[in-house]
C-alpha cells in the first residue's frame, strides 16, 4: 500500500514536470510569434510608406509590387494573430492542467505523510510498553547496584 502511495507521488511529480515544461514551451512559442508579428508589422508600415512614395512618383509597377508584398504580409499577420489567440488559450489550458497536477501531487504527498505518521504511531505504540519495562528494569538494577555498593563499603 505504502509503495503504491509513493509511486503515486512520483507519477504526480512527473506529470507536474511535464505540464510545467509544456507551459514554458508554449509561452516561448507565444513570445517568438509575437516578436515575428511585431517585426512584420514594422515592415508593413515601411512598405506602406514606400508604396505611397512609389505611387507619388508615378512608379506604378513598383507600387503594385509593394502592394502584393503588403497583401501577403497582411495575410500572414492575420493568420499570426489567430495563432497568438490559440497559443494564449493553449497556455491558459496548460496552466490549469498544471495547477490540477500540483493539487494531485499535494494530495498524494499528504496521503504518504499520513501513512508514515500512522506507521510511526503504531511502532511507537508497540515500543512504549518496552520502554516502560526498560525503565523499570533500570530502576531495579540501579537500586540493586546501589545496595550492593553500599554493602561492600561496610
Amino acid at each position: 500500500m505504502y509503495s503504491r502511495l509513493v509511486s503515486a507521488v512520483d507519477q504526480a511529480e512527473t506529470v507536474v514536470k511535464t505540464k510545467s515544461h509544456l507551459v514554458e514551451t508554449r509561452t516561448k512559442a507565444l513570445s517568438d510569434k509575437q516578436h515575428q508579428l511585431n517585426d512584420l508589422k514594422s515592415k508593413l508600415s515601411l512598405w506602406t510608406q514606400q508604396k505611397a512614395a512609389a505611387a507619388a512618383e508615378r512608379n506604378f509597377k513598383e507600387a503594385g509590387r509593394i502592394a502584393v508584398e503588403i497583401k501577403s504580409a497582411q495575410t500572414t499577420v492575420d493568420e499570426g494573430e489567430t495563432v497568438l489567440t490559440e497559443l494564449k488559450q493553449a497556455i491558459d489550458d496548460a496552466q490549469s492542467e498544471l495547477e490540477e497536477a500540483r493539487a494531485a501531487k499535494r494530495s498524494s504527498r499528504s496521503k504518504v505523510d499520513n501513512a508514515e505518521k500512522s506507521v510511526a504511531q503504531e511502532k511507537l505504540g508497540k515500543l512504549e510498553p518496552q520502554l516502560v519495562e526498560l525503565k523499570a528494569n533500570y530502576s531495579r538494577y540501579f537500586r540493586v547496584s546501589f545496595f550492593l555498593l553500599m554493602k561492600n563499603e561496610k
